[in-house]
């Protein structure tokens, strides 16, 4: 019986792989609990809220045990820390552009061995989110659909 395989690594390794002028993007073992101004814009996994890995589901899909993998892997665009600036609104228009940037880099991510596809799963979520120490930066969360087969 085929037991599934978690291609995670292989998918973050490629999304880490990715070119985005202006925005530093880390890879699963890059990814520091604290992060700093200096650090920003940045987009690497998500810390929390949601966590990096979500909605891991498994189906059979042969009687001879091949098995499909689904799941979500949240990443996280951390542009300013909270107070950088004189407020929210003035970090808008740098943090959609950026945003804009990363969705056109997920929409052109090369296919990985083993997937199906990988699918952005709706628009970014912008708003204060927080790094792993639980520091408010303003930003916006990405969830990317995973199948494999």
């Amino acid at each position: 019986m085929t037991q599934p395989v978690m291609r995670v690594k292989t998918v973050a390794n490629s999304i880490a792989a990715l070119t985005i002028v202006g925005i530093t993007i880390l890879d699963l073992d890059q990814m520091k609990p604290a992060l700093t101004d200096r650090d920003c814009p940045l987009l690497g996994p998500s810390a929390s809220d949601p966590s990096f890995l979500t909605d891991w589901q498994t189906r059979r899909l042969t009687t001879q045990g091949n098995q499909q993998n689904s799941y979500t892997l949240n990443y996280t665009l951390y542009q300013a820390p909270v107070g950088a600036d004189r407020g929210l609104f003035a970090q808008y228009p740098a943090m959609v552009e950026n945003a804009r940037k990363v969705v056109e880099a997920f929409g052109a991510l090369a296919r990985v061995d083993g997937c199906k596809s990988i699918v952005l799963q709706g628009m970014p979520a912008f708003g204060r989110i927080f790094d792993a120490s639980g520091q408010q930066f303003h930003g916006a969360t990405f969830a990317l659909r995973v199948i494999e087969f």
